[in-house]
């Protein structure tokens, strides 16, 4: 009898203990995967320029895109892109196209401004042809070339990747980006000839 009954109060306690071990497995799961959002992924992206002078009217601009994995998910990297834009020399504006020389003259003058960024006008753009994963932890980085010329003094380089979890078909895509402002004057010059 004594038996049964330290039975039934060994299974009761056992039942007790599974329960609250869901419970808690269920708030663990509810606080990593909702509260904070580790269902989707997280990055840092950093873009870096280096400039060679390949010949008196042509530069080499290399932009390296760096993906650090900060979160606890895989990151795949289906779309990335990189693009360069001229900030100086200055030129004259276009009837059709945003003229910066008008924005930074309104900036200037007034300190509402509409937009966060100018609209600098664009030399190229480049998307990756590099499909990659990212693990945890690990960083990953995509390198994109393009000739430029000579006659720009400063561009700005922007790295995007797009994050593939959130974007599901939405316009603009979600992503990390990251840009940077590279001065060309100082480029170091090559030994190659170039016809």
């Amino acid at each position: 009898m004594r038996l049964d009954k330290t039975k039934k109060w060994l299974e009761t306690i056992q039942s007790a203990v599974t329960i609250i071990a869901i419970v808690i497995g269920g708030g663990w799961t509810a606080w990593v995967y909702i509260i904070q959002r580790e269902i989707a992924p997280r990055a840092v992206v950093e873009v870096k320029g280096n400039v060679l002078r390949l010949t008196d009217e042509v530069n080499l601009v290399q932009v390296n895109l760096k993906i650090q994995n900060t979160g606890h998910r895989l990151i795949p990297v289906s779309s990335a892109t990189a693009w360069i834009q001229n900030v100086l020399p200055l030129y004259g504006c276009s009837p059709t196209l945003p003229c910066t020389t008008h924005e930074l003259n309104a900036a200037i003058e007034s300190e509402d401004r509409v937009s966060d960024k100018f609209d600098w006008p664009l030399l190229s753009i480049r998307d990756s042809s590099t499909l990659s994963s990212i693990e945890p932890g690990e960083t990953g980085v995509l390198q994109f070339e393009f000739a430029i010329p000579a006659s720009v003094k400063v561009a700005r380089v922007y790295g995007f990747v797009e994050n593939t979890y959130l974007s599901k078909g939405q316009a603009p895509k979600p992503g990390w980006l990251d840009s940077q402002f590279i001065v060309i004057d100082a480029a170091m010059k090559s030994t190659e000839q170039i016809k």
